[in-house]
């Protein structure tokens, strides 16, 4: 069994392949031997074939226009590209330049105030070899900037005929009245679905949390979709029998953590 298709995240074991890309028959006895620590196995199958509306991916194929946008995404979308430069970088653009790792603190701060536990521990220079270490393994960056600050930012990964959505913030804090994830979203979109080898961009799958409305934003401003697809996941014996015991009683469980889990146990099934 190929290890690389894999990777150990927050306990769970996730395939790294693109989700239209079909993994085959998945050893889970063997993925749970390799990564002693895992408490799941999670991907999905049937990309943008089935029914369920359980569980999906968000996504943007077909052409990328300033006229197919709604008219008031299309003014904002403007307005930071008259104020801003949006463009490909390499990371130390944004790492050695003014704003960048405001720009992290920032969002941090914004998902404390909405009432999600958020800190943000990291120095500079520990978030600075993040990124250095995120390009060194394949991503791309982006940013948004203004008078010579970074005020926007995004990292992407190319992988089987796809573009992934890694990450992207912006400090809303400060410039918000520029609409920085606008101009970000738009010419990164536009950039990729203009590649002949690049079938869709995807911004991920359905969040297990619901902690955020970034997929929401996409949908409704840029036109992306849903693929839906079919959620797989292999827990450990012992996980499935708690979350079985205590799925009735989820609407008194607080805890994201198990909130998460308790979704992918329902959805799965």
């Amino acid at each position: 069994m190929d290890f690389s298709n894999w990777t150990f995240y927050k306990r769970g074991i996730h395939s790294t392949r693109a989700p239209h890309v079909d993994l085959g028959k998945v050893d889970a006895k063997s993925l749970f031997h390799h990564f002693k620590g895992g408490f799941y196995i999670r991907y999905g199958s049937d990309f943008d074939k089935v029914k369920s509306d359980k569980y999906y991916h968000v996504i943007k194929d077909g052409e990328v226009t300033m006229e197919a946008i709604p008219s008031k995404t299309r003014n904002m979308v403007r307005r930071c590209l008259k104020n801003c430069v949006v463009k490909k970088v390499d990371c130390k653009t944004i790492t050695e330049n003014r704003g960048g790792y405001e720009v992290v603190l920032s969002e941090y701060r914004r998902f404390s105030n909405k009432g999600f536990k958020a800190s943000f521990e990291k120095t500079r220079e520990q978030w600075s070899k993040g990124m250095q270490d995120a390009e060194n393994n394949g991503q791309e960056f982006w940013a948004v900037i203004y008078q010579d600050i970074v005020i926007g930012y995004a990292a992407t990964r190319v992988k089987d005929n796809m573009v992934e959505y890694t990450t992207w913030k912006c400090n809303y804090e400060k410039y918000k009245h520029f609409y920085p994830s606008y101009g970000l979203v738009f010419k990164m979109t536009e950039y990729y679905l203009q590649q002949p080898n690049i079938k869709y961009v995807d911004d991920g799958a359905r969040s297990m949390t619901k902690h955020s409305n970034v997929q929401n934003f996409l949908i409704d401003k840029f036109n992306f979709r849903k693929a839906y697809t079919k959620l797989n996941v292999h827990f450990r014996w012992w996980l499935s029998a708690i979350l079985f015991l205590i799925s009735p009683f989820e609407k008194y469980i607080n805890h994201n953590g198990i909130k998460s889990l308790l979704r992918m146990y329902k959805w799965s099934r």
